[in-house]
């Protein structure tokens, strides 16, 4: 493993953030910043997994469980943000922002967020990166991931869930 393999998904992270931003800016609407948060992990992983040859049977695992979780709430903020003015939390710094918005949105939303998921993605490096069998710790990890899992994605409520499928015909 490279020893520059974490600044490696940081440049990535942030080069993505970048190019999400310069679509923010012709929206006029830094919303998208969110479905890309848990997109972040995913491409920290990815990068992680690409200094390592072979794959470990961990490494396969911690890649499906992170690329499960990130493309699930991802698709699962997009729909929900598709059609919406900006986040009113995002309306607030745009507001304390002006003038400049447009370019300060860049570090302010983007590069924040980048920075920080890069921050929180640290453990997956040591994860993606070991050699070592699976062993109870990872069943007890899968099964610790699958409950956060089932919780999160069943814990909308049938208010929102029922708003969803009118506003999308589902």
């Amino acid at each position: 493993m490279s020893a520059f393999t974490y600044l490696d998904a940081l440049i990535v992270i942030l080069a993505i953030g970048a190019v999400s931003w310069l679509v923010s800016m012709v929206r006029k609407d830094v919303s998208l910043v969110d479905s890309l948060w848990s997109l972040f992990f995913l491409v920290a992983a990815v990068v992680f997994a690409t200094d390592v040859q072979p794959l470990s049977p961990r490494a396969w695992l911690v890649l499906a469980l992170v690329a499960i979780w990130a493309i699930r709430l991802s698709a699962y903020i997009t729909v929900r943000n598709w059609g919406q003015p900006e986040d009113y939390r995002y309306q607030k710094i745009r507001e304390n922002n002006e003038p400049g918005f447009a370019l300060k949105s860049l570090y302010i939303v983007f590069g924040l967020q980048g920075v920080l998921a890069w921050l929180v993605a640290l453990p997956l490096l040591p994860a993606i990166s070991s050699d070592a069998g699976l062993n109870w710790l990872d069943l007890l990890a899968g099964i610790v991931w699958l409950v956060g899992f089932v919780f999160e994605a069943g814990g909308r409520s049938e208010e929102h869930t029922s708003e969803l499928q009118s506003q999308f015909r589902i």
